[in-house]
């Protein structure tokens, strides 16, 4: 009958549906979308070298001014002939070489740690080097230390600060090209002065005179750079790069108002791995 065939026809497709195996590992291939790998990222190192110029600042673009010695107050030193003058400072060569290790945190940023040491160059004009003829009720808190410069202004002093720095940094990254990638650095850094051999200016005797106990032994800066990528992947990058130090190095209130500053040109290399997805 028709009721009998219809109950046949149930009962054999519930038999094959039962034969049949169904292996979950397969799926339904069509219906999974794919799934991106998130990006992955080491830590990548590089070396940097920086060469520019350096300075005193007291403010952005403005250069410190000594104040006038007053001849009447200046001690006759033994061979003290010339002009008095008010010693000025000017801009010296700077140098730097940087060990700096990156991670990439996001698709465009990441941070960067570094160890550099660092040169920071001033020029001045002094005079004749009378050392320890300088008597010693003049000297004062100068007595004691080796070099003494009238201040005639009539030779170029290089004052030299060498800093042994550690710092840290956020980047962000773009490429502008298949070719080109921009990247934009902003940090601060520790700076731990090794040797220096700067001048102090007292205008009430009027002569310059080294005295490192006066000197900031821990200071910190800020620093930012542009770096332009060469290449798909890259291994190499240039651009400028700007340093204030937010703290001074010298303690006497004469100086007390002067920061270093630098504007130089940075060139890094990578040397560790890439990152990967």
């Amino acid at each position: 009958t028709k009721r009998s065939n219809d109950s046949s026809l149930t009962s054999t497709r519930i038999e094959d549906a039962a034969s049949t195996k169904i292996d979950p590992s397969q799926g339904n291939k069509e219906e999974q979308p794919a799934i991106r790998k998130p990006i992955t990222s080491r830590w990548q190192w590089s070396l940097s070298v920086t060469g520019g110029s350096s300075g005193m600042r007291t403010g952005i673009g403005k250069m410190p001014e000594y104040p006038v010695a007053l001849s009447a107050n200046i001690p006759a030193f033994p061979g003290a002939t010339g002009s008095w003058r008010t010693p000025s400072l000017r801009d010296a060569g700077s140098f730097g070489l940087n060990i700096e290790f990156a991670k990439l945190l996001r698709k465009y940023a990441g941070i960067s740690l570094l160890v550099a040491y660092q040169l920071y160059q001033t020029q001045t004009g002094v005079g004749r080097n009378i050392d320890s003829s300088v008597p010693a009720t003049a000297a004062g808190p100068r007595s004691g230390n080796g070099v003494y410069y009238l201040s005639t202004d009539s030779a170029t002093y290089l004052n030299h600060f060498h800093f042994l720095q550690a710092g840290i940094s956020g980047y962000l990254q773009r490429r502008i090209s298949a070719k080109m990638q921009l990247r934009w650095n902003l940090g601060t850094a520790a700076a731990i002065l090794l040797k220096s051999n700067a001048l102090h200016y007292d205008a009430t005797a009027g002569i310059l005179y080294t005295n490192n106990a006066l000197l900031n032994r821990i200071q910190w800066n800020l620093f930012s750079s542009f770096e332009l990528g060469l290449g798909k992947d890259p291994l190499f990058y240039i651009g400028p790069e700007w340093s204030w130090f937010v703290t001074t190095p010298y303690q006497s209130t004469v100086n007390a108002n002067q920061h270093l500053f630098r504007y130089a040109l940075k060139a890094r290399v990578v040397l560790g791995h890439k990152n990967r997805r």
